[in-house]
């Protein structure tokens, strides 16, 4: 079993919620405090790649030795693409999304070595509805 940091306990600490005014944490800093606390990984939150290098970010975690899970959120399919294409970028091994008042949690894994839709399966899973 692989153990990762996952930012939604944290989310005012790291600056993710806007009512914290705090600085947003950024990828690379997430990476550092999920090797530094001697984690696997981390699941980075789509919104935070935004401006960012996914090569860089891919490459900061592979230097450590972590593995990423990418977030995202909703079921629009051109959004879900889109996520699946950074998460190749990334070499994350899974994609999830959960949709808001959604009693569903739909998660995309695989080999995340080859396209965006040519690698990754869908599987799903029961959750608690929010939003």
């Amino acid at each position: 079993m692989r153990i990762g940091l996952s930012v939604y306990g944290m989310t005012f600490s790291l600056g993710i919620d806007l009512d914290s005014r705090r600085p947003t944490i950024t990828p690379s800093r997430l990476i550092d405090k999920a090797f530094a606390i001697g984690l696997e990984g981390v699941e980075l939150p789509a919104s935070l790649m935004q401006g960012e290098d996914a090569t860089a970010v891919a490459h900061h975690a592979n230097k450590r030795g972590l593995f990423i899970t990418l977030e995202t959120e909703g079921y629009d399919p051109g959004k879900l693409a889109s996520a699946i294409d950074l998460g190749v970028r990334l070499g994350a091994g899974t994609v999830r999304t959960a949709a808001p008042g959604r009693s569903l949690a739909v998660i995309f894994a695989g080999d995340s070595s080859g396209t965006a839709t040519g690698n990754y399966h869908r599987g799903t899973g029961w959750c608690e509805p929010y939003g």
